[in-house]
């Protein structure tokens, strides 16, 4: 996936006039663009809308093929998004496998957990295969509609112990003074590029007006009942987390979150003390991939190298 361009650049220090050395803020013309003035309604989902919507695929790594609402760019020339085209090569993502492990191996860690919250959905190919392989009850947040309603398409589809499991949830998240309409930016045939945009690339890929929500104001039922937390939102993961203060504040003990990062030096060292204001400890690094778990206090985390 593509890095995220810088998405805040200009800091503002709020210091020890309020008191919160420990709270930080990023803004700046690159945020002010990220909002949209144009309206973020959509079409209520319908699943006539599938049959314009689907290049159906089967997502092969489970015991009974499950198919998955993909993306055909260009009908003419069969050509596929990223994922999709990964799905039609293998029969799964390869991103998705780790997750499933990490919510079995997990699960034992975190008293009466039963859930997995997916930021940042796409078409939903870690879904399914927390479906096939996992007892993991499913909230999936995918900020743009057309995406989302590809998700729900695949849900529309899925046999009746599956659908219970999962939520679908077509809003981005970000931070309170955020909320309302957010600007995103689509890289042309690749779903899992879709980002905030920020100055400069709203002229290289086509650009959509999508709602966007606080994590708190989903009033999300048990946080306490997760097990994993998987972040994917290209570079806009500090402004979800500083919307989600009461949820995050209120997963229990060993939850794990998976983060991939799209950002900036600078932007990563604040990232990553907002984690740790929140007690969670580094754990591992795959890739772009780093994982996370949640302590008591921050002293308790066991030193892991990079």
């Amino acid at each position: 996936m593509p890095i995220m361009s810088k998405l805040f650049s200009l800091s503002i220090s709020l210091a020890a006039s309020v008191g919160v050395s420990a709270f930080r803020i990023k803004q700046g013309a690159a945020e002010a663009s990220s909002l949209s003035e144009a309206s973020c309604d959509h079409a209520e989902f319908n699943a006539g809308m599938c049959d314009d919507l689907c290049e159906w695929v089967n997502y092969e790594r489970a015991s009974d093929p499950i198919k998955i609402c993909g993306k055909n760019c260009d009908s003419n020339d069969d050509k596929h998004d990223l994922i999709t085209q990964e799905i039609l090569n293998t029969g799964h993502w390869g991103d998705c496998q780790s997750l499933s492990e990490m919510f079995n191996v997990n699960k034992g860690n975190v008293a009466g957990g039963t859930h997995h919250l997916e930021i940042g959905a796409n078409i939903g190919a870690c879904v399914v295969e927390l479906l096939a392989h996992t007892d993991a009850h499913i909230t999936a947040i995918e900020m743009k509609e057309e995406t989302a309603n590809r998700l729900r398409c695949t849900h529309d589809k899925l046999k009746e112990e599956y659908k219970n499991r999962v939520t679908i949830i077509g809003k981005g998240l970000t931070s309170v003074e955020m909320s309302g309409c957010l600007s995103v930016t689509s890289v042309d045939c690749n779903g899992g590029g879709d980002s905030v945009t920020t100055s400069g690339s709203q002229s290289k890929h086509i650009v959509t007006s999508e709602p966007a929500v606080t994590l708190d104001s989903l009033s999300l039922s048990n946080p306490d009942a997760y097990v994993t937390v998987k972040m994917d939102i290209e570079g806009h993961e500090m402004k979800a987390m500083q919307g989600g203060t009461a949820f995050f504040d209120g997963l229990a003990e060993n939850v794990h979150l998976k983060t991939e990062f799209h950002f900036t030096d600078q932007a990563a060292t604040d990232f990553t003390g907002e984690l740790t204001d929140r007690n969670f400890c580094y754990k591992s690094t795959s890739g772009d991939d780093k994982t996370y778990y949640k302590k008591k206090a921050a002293d308790e985390c066991v030193q892991h190298s990079n």
